[in-house]
């Protein structure tokens, strides 16, 4: 009998906000059990082709996969895509948007921090993010670097948090949209770590709405969590996922391999987008309504 792989759809590299480089995840992985994996970064699909290339020496079965952020009634929630085709000419230029959108939003914090007698150079910032989507844990990066902060979690405190003082609004897309953008893809859109972001009348309005799964297994989830959002998943007859949400924090105590969901899982749910991929009415992402922002920016 064939041995089924552990699978962590949650990663994240330096393509977004994690620490290591592509390469450097297949490095780590050959020292932990994890035989499938997805490396979720947030607005960039940057990472997968560089995995694909390298894969096969690592053995390691790659699921094409993102995250991204949305509102839904007032809340930020994040989630995750997978098994998309991030080759689609239309979903690149969402996350272009959403890259300029982040370059903006981090210059205008640079002008606040600057105000306050805190001098960043956007150049160094994106340099920091190695050209890739600019995010608020690069300037926490900044921050460190210049002696204004120890760590991330103090730059967050004392500056960069949604409370702090040189916070701004970041730009987002609804929830429902989102949804809609990755079934344009053919993915299938996973809400991301629940018990941090939502509660369980979200979840149900979102299920209505399109939803295919809840990312059950997660560092941050308690096992009462598991076991709640495992219910609740088959109540509403959807998916589950899970992972690690790995970083690479080297001040973290995450590791690759302490959390993982079954292949089966994985399987279910590629089999799941073949099957709903007609129902979607995939063309590529070219043929879809534009969402709300993308009309906006048209009109620019």
């Amino acid at each position: 009998m064939k041995k089924t792989l552990k699978a962590d759809l949650h990663i994240h590299t330096t393509m977004s906000d994690g620490y290591l480089k592509p390469d450097e995840l297949l490095l780590r992985l050959r020292d932990t059990d994890i035989g499938c994996i997805s490396v979720t970064d947030h607005d960039s699909v940057a990472a997968i082709d560089v995995l694909n290339r390298r894969a096969s020496m690592f053995k390691i079965r790659i699921i094409p996969g993102v995250e991204l952020s949305a509102e839904f009634n007032g809340n930020d929630l994040h989630f995750l895509g997978y098994f998309i085709n991030h080759h689609s000419k239309r979903f690149l230029d969402y996350l272009y948007l959403f890259g300029r959108r982040r370059f903006q939003r981090a210059q205008e914090m640079i002008d606040l921090l600057e105000k306050m007698g805190i001098n960043i150079s956007i150049d160094k910032v994106a340099e920091s993010a190695r050209n890739g989507p600019i995010g608020r844990p690069h300037l926490a990066d900044m921050l460190i670097q210049g002696g204004w902060a120890k760590t991330r979690d103090e730059a967050f405190e004392k500056y960069l948090g949604n409370d702090g003082p040189v916070y701004v609004e970041k730009y987002r897309i609804t929830a429902v949209e989102v949804i809609n953008l990755i079934h344009s893809i053919g993915g299938a859109a996973f809400i991301a770590h629940p018990a941090l972001q939502c509660d369980d009348k979200i979840i149900k309005e979102l299920a209505k709405e399109g939803l295919d799964g809840i990312e059950v297994m997660h560092p941050k989830h308690t096992p009462e969590d598991i076991r709640h959002f495992t219910l609740l998943a088959k109540k509403l007859k959807l998916l589950t996922s899970g992972g690690s949400d790995f970083h690479g924090d080297p001040n973290s105590d995450i590791k690759l391999g302490d959390y993982f969901i079954d292949e089966t899982e994985v399987n279910r749910i590629e089999e799941y987008c073949i099957s709903k991929r007609a129902e979607w009415n995939i063309k590529n992402g070219e043929d879809k309504e534009a969402t709300e922002g993308e009309k906006s920016e048209n009109k620019k």
